[in-house]
């Protein structure tokens, strides 16, 4: 009878010895720097309390509610959090739901990278920085609101989120990084807010507002060519990343800079036309990854042939032609309207006339080739040039 008691002692003693073992190794609240966390395993939800800002995580030290992350539907950061930690949520693949305090100002690299079900994220209007990658892979992501106050948003913050359709840059962003909305299958315009000083769109493309940077090229975007402005000197890193539309690009002659990785995943890219006469330097091949450049026709200014033929990267396009004239431009003008103003990309000087509907003369000017740009007050117009007419709405 003694025996059957102290048997039954131990493992009782045992069962109880695994479960302080197991609440040890699989913690469902504790502390992290200045805050509190709390897990609650009947309804999924993290909740982070306290004041001031998260720790900084990373692969080798996880945050220490990582082994709930996979399990984990809702997140609750609570007000007084001044900040949001580096891979604080990662591979939180089954989180829904998210709520973050207005005294956040920070959101930390990778802090929500691969949540594949999460669908909507509102920045909260204190958040002053979108560290890299922060919603990285968020594959379900349709919708994100941006606060104004926004300045900065980091390299490949959105990357990878094929279902986010449509993306507003406040009028306060001071920093876009390179590839911030790379591989977004779904995305067809960027829109940046009325008064931004940094950056344009045009045409749903983004660009520095000087226009001589092209950041971002929506990969969703239905058109299958696109011709670069003329003025563009430096295509950005990742720019043109996955546009699996786009069978023809044209650049200007005024490309000088052509960055890493710019149009890799351009899968059925089969013609590149450039004005440029001498091949800019390209260092890394992945700039054409997937493209198959053997099969695609790169179109050179005259007498080009041999130097592109001969240069890195460039020579690894097996069809190589010339252009009948000297500069490999855009072949036509180019007129539409945005933000207020008529946009004019012409291929040569030329004159321009705007009428407005009766047929009255509202504007003469000479324009030079390139991107020219003509403020109109509301109401339609007729923009001629040339042979070329074009009806634009300002609104």
């Amino acid at each position: 009878m003694r025996k059957s008691i102290t048997t039954g002692l131990i493992a009782l003693l045992a069962i109880v010895m695994c479960a302080a073992i197991a609440q040890a190794q699989n913690p469902t609240s504790g502390q992290t720097g200045p805050l509190t966390w709390k897990y609650d395993t009947d309804t999924k939800t993290l909740t982070i309390s306290g004041q001031g800002e998260m720790p900084n995580y990373d692969r080798e030290h996880p945050a220490p509610w990582q082994d709930h992350n996979q399990e984990m539907q809702k997140l609750v950061v609570e007000e007084g959090v001044t900040g949001i930690g580096d891979y604080a949520f990662r591979y939180a693949d089954n989180l829904i739901s998210v709520t973050l305090p207005k005294t956040a100002t920070r959101i930390g690299d990778r802090s929500f990278v691969s949540c594949k079900s999460l669908s909507t994220i509102s920045i909260p209007a204190g958040v002053i920085k979108i560290g890299p990658a922060a919603f990285g892979d968020c594959e379900s992501l349709t919708s994100v609101t941006l606060p104004d106050g926004l300045k900065e948003i980091a390299h490949i913050a959105f990357t990878m989120c094929y279902e986010l359709a449509t993306v507003t840059i406040p009028a306060s962003v001071e920093t876009i990084g390179t590839g911030a909305f790379s591989d977004c299958g779904s995305l067809s315009a960027i829109t940046v807010a009325a008064g931004n000083a940094n950056y344009v769109a045009v045409d749903g493309v983004l660009f520095n507002k000087a226009k001589t940077m092209l950041f971002q090229y929506p990969a969703g975007r239905a058109d299958t060519s696109y011709v670069i402005p003329a003025g563009v000197t430096n295509i950005k890193e990742q720019s043109f990343d996955a546009a699996r539309r786009l069978t023809s690009v044209t650049l200007p002659a005024s490309v000088k800079v052509i960055g890493d990785g710019a149009f890799s995943g351009c899968k059925n890219l089969k013609s590149l036309t450039v004005g440029m006469k001498t091949p800019p330097d390209i260092d890394k091949k992945d700039v054409f990854e997937q493209v198959s450049v053997a099969n695609a026709t790169l179109t050179v200014p005259k007498g080009s042939k041999a130097a592109y033929a001969a240069a890195p990267v460039w020579k690894e396009f097996k069809q190589i032609a010339e252009s009948t004239v000297a500069n490999a431009t855009v072949p036509e003008a180019r007129i539409y309207a945005a933000e207020g103003l008529v946009y004019m990309t012409l291929p040569q000087a030329a004159t321009i006339r705007i009428y407005n509907l009766n047929g009255v003369l509202v504007r003469s000017l000479t324009a030079p080739a390139g991107l020219t740009t003509v403020a109109l007050p509301e109401g339609i117009y007729i923009v001629r040039t040339g042979e070329h007419t074009e009806k634009v709405f300002i609104h």
